[in-house]
């Protein structure tokens, strides 16, 4: 069975929506990966704690502020590889300040 894979790119994301966005996903998709940007407020932790899968961009990555397209991409491979991306699997990118609708969306983005 394919699995439905929850995809974001964060920022010192922890004092704003980070938590109940989490709290949400890992509930609710198979997995959560979290590519992190740079944080210096502890969003990268508080992620993997919450049971994220969490990647960091690499110095020779230039930062989402410098040129989003080669931040999004190098965070879109590496979801890729740590997901372990399979065939029939589903990513869903998200921001950390947004909510999927419905009781069950996992289930929708499946057509279950």
């Amino acid at each position: 069975m394919s699995r439905v894979i929850a995809h974001m790119v964060v920022r010192d994301e922890l004092d704003r929506w980070l938590v109940p966005c989490l709290e949400r996903l890992t509930k609710q998709f198979d997995v959560v990966t979290v590519y992190d940007d740079g944080s210096t407020d502890g969003t990268p932790g508080v992620a993997a704690d919450m049971g994220c899968v969490v990647g960091a961009r690499p110095d020779d990555v230039e930062p989402f502020l410098v040129h989003e397209s080669r931040l999004r991409q190098a965070a879109w491979l590496w979801a890729i590889r740590a997901a372990d991306l399979s065939p029939g699997d589903i990513i869903a990118v998200i921001d950390a300040d947004e909510a999927f609708a419905g009781a069950d969306p996992v289930a929708a983005l499946r057509h279950e």
